[in-house]
This record gives structure tokens, sequence and C-alpha cells, in this order.
């Protein structure tokens, strides 16, 4: 029979062998740790799906083992619920290609041939490919993934890192701002146009994602004037325009507009 030890250090040297809590206090008799039944300790995990094969150890009797698994499980749960980390991200990310719209109750769903997912055809919805395999994301605590607005145009994709959490919201930003400054562009015939040979210029302004209200997509405006001393007409008898002459208003207008944490247009409501 080994010599009795102090179980509170017994129970910390054993818990610091398989890297887990340094930290346990309370009494539990004396003697060799694993000699009394009513000590064990158990592999735990509150959801496979997100902890793949990270396991958990619980050590003490079994009634404090079915006590310490259940809180554990309800406190998991009930976080998950309210946080959102227990949503399926790549269950998540089908809904969002089609703008959550394909999946809607019958009675609220577009027909088929009027669905277009973020004001684009279903052949044009956005895509991506994760670079991370699920257990490398939740040995790092991140997912890193490719995306692309729209899947038909390769070239154009992007890098995005983040807890599921944080991809979900980076994704809605990015498509809601696309959607915003497709539906402030329209097309405005020549004739329609008064000074038609002299150049326009736009400026579009797209409320900080920060103030968007939840629900709502951000509010887009939009500025234009006409360069008067600059011509593209060829017999207009004004100098023609260059492209050094764009470049210089790039500049002036990047200086004036986006320099210092760029410029907030107030209108309306």
């Amino acid at each position: 029979m080994a010599a009795q030890n102090n179980w509170e250090k017994q129970i910390l040297e054993e818990i610091s062998n398989i890297h887990k809590a340094t930290v346990i206090s309370g009494s539990v008799g004396s003697g060799e740790i694993f000699e009394q039944a009513n000590i064990d300790a158990y592999q735990f995990t509150p959801n496979k799906d997100l902890d793949q094969i990270q396991r958990y150890y619980l050590i003490g009797p079994e009634s404090s083992i079915i006590q310490q698994s259940s809180l554990l499980k309800a406190g998991h749960d009930m976080l998950g619920d309210r946080l959102g980390f227990t949503i399926d991200f790549e269950k998540w990310f089908e809904d969002f290609e089609y703008e959550f719209q394909k999946n809607l109750p019958s009675a609220k769903k577009p027909a088929a041939s009027k669905l277009k997912p973020w004001g684009k055809e279903v052949a044009n919805r956005p895509k991506k490919l994760n670079l991370l395999t699920k257990e490398q994301a939740r040995e790092r605590g991140y997912m890193v993934i490719r995306f692309w607005k729209d899947r038909t145009v390769e070239s154009d994709s992007e890098i995005l890192a983040g807890t599921y959490i944080e991809l979900r919201q980076q994704l809605l930003d990015r498509m809601r701002a696309v959607e915003a400054i497709n539906n402030t562009m329209p097309y405005i015939p020549p004739d329609r146009i008064a000074r038609r040979t002299q150049p326009r210029v736009f400026l579009h302004f797209l409320e900080d994602m920060a103030d968007v209200e939840p629900g709502y997509s951000p509010v887009a405006g939009e500025i234009s004037f006409r360069l008067m001393d600059k011509t593209d007409d060829p017999e207009s008898s004004l100098p023609k325009i260059t492209k050094a002459d764009l470049n210089n208003l790039a500049t002036k207008i990047k200086s004036l507009f986006w320099n210092n944490g760029g410029y907030i247009w107030k209108k309306g409501k």
C-alpha cells in the first residue's frame, strides 16, 4: 500500500498530465487517488461536431460526473443558442448563397424562375472554398476561406479569416455592400444628360457597416458633377481630357473625401 499523499496534490498532478485545468479544490479523503472506488476520470465533449477529437476531462465521484456533464452541456447549449456558435457553418453558407430565400416556407418562397439571390441570377451566386480542415480550424481557433461574390468570375476572390461567427458577419457585410451599390447606379440615357459632352464624375457614398440597423441594408447615396473646362468630344474646342487629368482628379478626391477617416454625408433621415 502506497504511502498516504495529499489528495489535492495528486489530483492536480493527474490533471496536469493531460494538460487541462491546473487548479482544483476540496478534500476527497486519503490514500492513492484511483484506489478509491468513488473516484474516476471521464472524457467529455458537449458537441462532437464542434470539438472534433478534442476531449475535456471530468474527475470525481460518479454522481459528481453526472452533475458536471449535465451543467456543462446545458451551459454550452444555452450559449450556443444565444451566440450562434452551434450553427453549422456549411449549412448556413448553403442558405447564404441563395440569400436565405431557397428554404423559406412555401407560402413565402419565390418561384424558382424568379429567384435572384443578391440581385443576380442563380448561376452568379457567391461561393467559397475552405482553406483549412475543420480540425485545423478548431486547433487554431479560426477558419480561413477563399470567397467569390460571383462564382462565375474566378479571378475576383478574396481571403477571409475568423471564427465562424465572424465569417458569417464578414460575408453578409460584403454581399450587402455589393447589393447596395448595384441598386444605386442606374443607367442614364445620353439624351437625358444635359451638357453630355462634358465629362461627368460620380461620388458614391455607403453607410458604415457599424451604423447599419440590424435587418437593414446600408444606406447608399450618389453625388455627381461635370468638368466644364475639359471634354472628350473631338468636335469641341475645349482642351481634351487626359489620363493625367483623371489621375490628378482621383488624387484630389481621395485627399478631400477619404483621407483623415473619410467624409460623412448626412442627408434626410
